[in-house]
């Protein structure tokens, strides 16, 4: 994805009263754009344009600006491991993810059930298949997500998760059953640079504020394993030895499921993405 350009806050001003509508929010990335426009028609809100703005970076700048010169427009951001730790302003034009990134909402176990589903799978043994693996990767990953707000706490600035499963797990694995010896040398390295008492603060941190740590496993990273743990499910349900899914066809089949949870009411995240459009609605 390109980087993009921060524009100034005449630009912003004179782009927002050119789209001549009720507010412009602004997003990173296109992916971003369909999610985010998924629940404004689901809620019925109108009048309003999503942008891109490029990037994380970017986004940061329109909040200092939203913040320090009263600059009208909305901005919508994930939630990182920032939010959590207090390092994010909070604003009544700043709106935020439930979990880490939109896939922290977008890969969840009805959603992948569903996929199951769709090419035959019985739904009890989908639904049993998906709650191992959900609870697996909980187990395996926890000590690391600690590790991830510990890192973002004091700047160490270390690779943890990364944005791929290949990158911590090297390029042989299983969605169920990760190389133990690579997670063990990552926590080794990690705690020579992070000292324990940093790490127990934010053990505190993850068990006082985040009531779900699958929710707080790095976006991109989760989504790796998603698409790892889809196609080794297709295999088995297709008797195939081998299943061509690329990162654009999982995430079209999640939207397309988000989509109908958002819409039915049943999506666990509903509740929080409909009191941050509110911000929207009342501004």
């Amino acid at each position: 994805m390109s980087k993009g350009i921060p524009r100034g806050s005449k630009a912003l001003a004179v782009l927002n009263r050119f789209k001549r509508v009720n507010a412009i929010l602004y997003v990173e990335g296109p992916t971003d754009r369909v999610f985010w426009k998924t629940l404004l028609d689901s809620k019925g809100v109108n009048g309003i344009s999503i942008e891109i703005a490029g990037s994380c970076t970017i986004i940061d700048d329109y909040i200092d600006k939203i913040l320090n010169e009263d600059l009208e427009i909305f901005v919508a951001r994930d939630k990182d491991y920032k939010y959590t730790l207090n390092k994010i302003p909070q604003h009544e034009r700043v709106l935020f993810t439930f979990g880490h990134s939109i896939e922290n909402t977008l890969v969840y176990n009805d959603a992948i059930v569903s996929i199951g589903k769709s090419i035959g799978g019985e739904e009890e043994y989908c639904s049993l298949s998906v709650h191992h693996w959900h609870e697996y990767i909980i187990n395996q990953l926890q000590p690391l997500v600690i590790r991830e707000f510990a890192n973002e706490a004091i700047g160490s600035g270390l690779n943890i998760l990364g944005d791929h499963g290949d990158s911590l797990f090297g390029k042989t694995w299983n969605s169920d059953k990760f190389p133990a010896e690579r997670i063990l040398k990552k926590i080794e390295e990690i705690d020579k640079i992070i000292s324990p008492h940093d790490i127990q603060v934010a053990t505190s941190v993850v068990e006082e504020r985040c009531n779900d740590i699958y929710c707080y496993i790095r976006g991109h990273f989760l989504f790796s394993l998603a698409l790892k743990f889809v196609k080794e499910m297709m295999i088995t349900l297709l008797n195939k030895k081998s299943v061509n899914v690329s990162n654009d066809s999982l995430m079209t089949m999640l939207s397309m499921a988000f989509r109908g949870a958002i819409d039915s009411g049943m999506h666990p995240h509903k509740e929080h993405y409909m009191t941050e459009l509110d911000k929207l609605i009342i501004n």
